[in-house]
C-alpha cells in the first residue's frame, strides 16, 4: 500500500467504515487492507483490551456454531475468499460477495465485542467431503486445507480459552480420522463430543446435535427435551445440572428457557444458499452468533445477560426470472 493509501484506510477506520468500503475507496485488495489494520492496531487493541477486561464486573463469552469453513458459503477468511471454482463469473462474482459480506459481519461483529474470556464453539467448524453433491459446493475438498481455513477463523478472534465440540461426523470425519480434533490441536481447544463448561459459576452444556422441526413453533420443544434429559441423567448422577443449554447443528436460533435453566439453539455461520438447503430443507436460517455475559459474583440465571448478532444476508437473495 502507497502512503496516502493507508492514511485513507487509517481515516475511514476510525470513521467506522468496512473493510469493502475501504478497499473500494482506496483501490487496495480487501484482503491487504485487512492485513494492514491488523498490524497497525494489534498492540494499541490488545493494550485497550486488557484496559477493559480489568474495568468489568463480568466474563464475556462468544459463541459461535456451524463455520463450515470450506464451503462456498461457509465463513471464509480473505485470503480464501476468491477461490472459488467452477460456474459463471457472473456466479463466482455473486458467491464472492456473499462470502465478503458474512466476513464483514463477522469481523466486525468480532471487533466491537472488546476482550473475550472465553469463546464456544458448537461443532461443524468444517463442511467435509461434501459426498452427497459430488463436492460441488465446497472451496476446497481437502481436510486438511478446510482445516487451515478454520484456523484463520479463530486466529481472527482475540481469546485463549476456546472450547470445541465435535459435530457431525459427515463434515468432520475421513479416512478414520476426525478433523475437528486436528483443529483442536492447532488452535490449542479443549476438545470432546460434549462439554461442560463453569463461567463464574455458571456451568454452560455444549453439544452439536439437537433435533429439528418441520413448524415454526415445534422447535423450541426440542430445547425443553434437552433439559429435561439432563436432569434425569442428574438424578442418575451421570450428568451435572446444566444452567445454560447450548445446541449447533439446525442453523437457526431459538431460545427456552425459565426460572431454572436457559436452553437455546445457536445461530449459524454459515449462509443458506446451499446445494443441500435448496433442494431438501424448509424454515428459516439465521446467521449470527451470541454473546453472554456473565457477572463475577454470579448467583444463579439473573446474573447473566446475553444478546444475539444476527444479519440477513441480502447478497442471498435469489434471482427471479420472467416469462415474456
Amino acid at each position: 500500500m502507497e502512503e496516502y493509501q493507508k492514511e485513507v484506510a487509517l481515516i475511514m477506520q476510525k470513521a467506522g467504515k468496512s473493510i469493502r468500503q475501504i478497499s473500494a475507496a482506496t483501490g487496495v485488495p480487501k484482503s491487504s487492507v485487512h492485513d494492514f489494520l491488523k498490524d497497525k492496531y494489534k498492540g494499541l487493541t490488545e493494550w485497550e483490551k486488557e484496559e477493559e477486561r480489568c474495568k468489568r464486573d463480568f466474563s464475556r463469552v462468544l459463541v459461535i456454531s456451524d463455520t463450515h469453513c470450506g464451503s462456498k458459503v461457509g465463513l471464509t477468511p480473505p485470503d480464501w475468499m476468491f477461490n472459488v471454482q467452477g460456474g459463471s463469473k457472473e456466479e463466482r462474482k455473486k458467491i464472492a460477495s456473499m462470502q465478503e459480506e458474512m466476513w464483514d459481519f463477522f469481523s466486525e461483529g468480532i471487533s466491537s465485542l472488546g476482550h473475550i474470556d472465553a469463546l464456544f464453539h458448537i461443532g461443524d467448524a468444517i463442511d467435509g467431503k461434501a459426498s452427497k453433491d459430488g463436492g460441488n459446493g465446497l472451496i476446497t475438498s481437502s481436510l486438511n486445507e478446510q482445516v487451515d481455513i478454520a484456523v484463520q477463523v479463530f486466529d481472527s478472534i482475540p481469546c485463549k480459552n476456546i472450547f470445541l465440540v465435535g459435530g457431525t461426523g459427515y463434515h468432520t470425519y475421513a479416512g478414520g480420522e476426525d478433523f475437528e480434533e486436528v483443529l483442536a490441536k492447532e488452535i490449542g481447544a479443549i476438545f470432546d463430543g460434549r462439554l461442560w463448561v463453569d463461567i463464574n459459576g455458571i456451568l454452560f452444556d455444549l453439544r452439536h446435535a439437537i433435533g429439528s422441526s418441520g413448524i415454526p413453533h415445534g422447535r423450541a420443544t426440542q430445547l425443553s427435551k434437552e433439559y429435561v434429559w439432563n436432569r434425569l441423567w442428574e438424578e442418575k448422577k451421570m450428568q451435572p445440572k446444566s444452567d445454560v443449554i447450548l445446541r449447533g447443528h439446525v442453523h437457526y436460533h431459538i431460545a427456552n428457557s425459565t426460572t431454572k435453566y436457559m436452553a437455546m439453539s445457536c445461530p449459524s455461520l454459515q449462509g443458506p444458499k446451499t446445494i443441500f438447503g435448496e433442494r431438501k430443507c424448509s424454515g428459516t436460517v439465521d446467521f449470527g452468533f451470541l454473546v453472554f455475559d456473565v457477572l463475577h459474583e454470579a448467583q444463579g440465571l439473573n446474573d447473566i445477560s446475553y444478546s444475539v448478532h444476527t444479519k440477513d444476508l441480502l447478497t442471498f437473495s435469489p434471482d427471479i426470472h420472467f416469462c415474456r
